[in-house]
């Protein structure tokens, strides 16, 4: 490391150390939540209930860094995960093995409480024909500035290879609110979450693609029925989204969490979102906060009100082994160590009827969570991020089992 990236990272540090102890509030439970049932028995025998659900949790993978994000393809018999210095793995369910890992040079390497590294993750539409995986990472150039970047993997027999370099380059990149969230959505379109990059007013900025929803065709070009013709850009006005989900019933329905204010950097804490992503739609940041709007602007679905919860990734349940979850959006917690459950009227699924919290502080931060193919739960922790404290198998890959 040369003296004047040594320089730099010394005194990022120091920033952020300075921010995350600026935000130092005690964990509230938001005024529309209820705790749930606490735990009966003892490791692995432990049952929990979580909004009108049984269920206990089981480690599939272990001694993890800062596994990001997780995914499937439709067989089910693998899963795939990021982990942020850089590796990308494959793991049989079967034997309980990891059979595949690659190692991607050029991500920008962690910093203890920074947000950077190998992030998103998801399978090609076309999985079963290329066996491609796009991921997002911060890469580092040979300045020392970091740029984010989507590039495509792909599996070929025994090993992962790289797919010819990054399809889209040069987004934001910061020490914080770095976003970049992957998901193939129903139209076979590649969105990405970004976080603002530490520029709240580019936000609203069209032509600046941090604090977006960006979507593009699978080969990294803009889809003629973008919004604003050109360009990727499908929403505008976010602070730090990272995890999204489509209904599975409506998979025109697109819900995204998203990091809301700190102390140190606007004033206020918490006003953490749960957002319904239309196109062309502004969602305000940094003008409205909370319930705020105005004409032109979208209000959110759900808001942390003054808790700090940092929601990260989220996914919604089908209920084929959760039935109590059906149709529910489901979300992980990084600074309040919780899984969220928001129900939705059946009638009308942009309605919430109920927000409950569930597992708070048994795993540490939580990050990263996805159904699988056959309807189970599956969470990452994030206690080795700089922000937590590892327990000995930490980081972890959890699945939750239901129980009668």
């Amino acid at each position: 490391m040369n003296t004047q990236r040594a320089v730099r990272t010394a005194t990022a540090m120091m920033m952020l150390t300075a921010l995350i102890a600026g935000c130092g509030l005690e964990l509230l439970l938001p005024t529309n939540s209820r705790p749930i049932v606490d735990g009966t028995g003892s490791g692995a025998d432990k049952v929990y209930e979580l909004a009108g659900q049984r269920f206990r949790v089981e480690a599939v993978v272990e001694n993890l860094e800062i596994p990001w994000s997780i995914a499937f393809c439709d067989c089910g018999g693998f899963l795939y995960f990021t982990e942020r210095p850089g590796r990308l793995s494959v793991f049989n369910l079967s034997t309980r093995r990891t059979v595949l890992v690659a190692e991607l040079t050029d991500v920008a390497p962690p910093i203890p409480r920074s947000e950077r590294g190998l992030m998103g993750l998801a399978l090609s539409p076309n999985w079963s024909r290329d066996h491609t995986l796009f991921v997002s990472y911060t890469s580092e150039l040979a300045d020392g500035s970091v740029r984010n970047v989507i590039e495509p993997w792909i599996v070929v027999g025994d090993r992962i290879e790289r797919g010819g370099g990054p399809i889209v380059a040069n987004l934001p990149a910061a020490f914080v609110h770095e976003g970049l969230g992957l998901g193939l959505g129903p139209d076979g379109k590649l969105y990405a979450s970004t976080g603002d990059a530490l520029q709240a007013a580019r936000a609203q900025d069209v032509d600046y693609l941090g604090g977006k929803f960006l979507r593009f065709n699978p080969d990294g070009s803009i889809p003629d029925d973008n919004p604003f013709p050109g360009s990727p850009v499908w929403s505008l006005g976010h602070r730090n989204p990272q995890g999204f989900a489509w209904h599975p019933a409506r998979p025109d329905l697109l819900m995204a969490t998203e990091h809301g204010s700190s102390i140190l950097l606007d004033g206020t804490g918490g006003e953490d979102e749960i957002n319904l992503i239309r196109p062309g739609a502004n969602y305000g940041w940094p003008l409205y906060r909370r319930d705020a709007t105005a004409p032109g602007f979208e209000a959110p679905l759900w808001n942390s009100g003054d808790e700090s919860i940092a929601p990260a990734g989220a996914t919604f349940c089908t209920g084929r082994q959760f039935p109590a979850w059906r149709n529910a959006l489901l979300f992980a917690t990084l600074r309040g160590a919780s899984l969220f459950v928001i129900r939705f009227d059946p009638d009308d699924p942009t309605r919430i009827v109920s927000v409950d919290r569930g597992l708070q502080s048994e795993f540490g931060r939580l990050r990263a969570i996805r159904e699988a193919p056959d309807g189970s739960i599956y969470l990452s922790t994030s206690n080795r991020d700089g922000r937590g404290t590892p327990a000995a198998t930490d980081d972890r890959i959890l699945r939750l089992v239901p129980v009668e």
